[in-house]
């Protein structure tokens, strides 16, 4: 969660991203991944 929290402000340098957003775009992307590799 830290990391994604770092990401979130440094993707969009003036603005915060809600980590909520960020979180749910890196689960999104590695629930794909899991599904198609197993």
């Amino acid at each position: 969660m830290i990391w994604v929290d770092v990401i979130s402000r440094t993707l969009i340098a003036p603005e915060d991203l809600p980590i909520g957003i960020a979180t749910a775009l890196l689960g999104g992307v590695f629930f794909i991944f899991m599904m198609k590799r197993g």
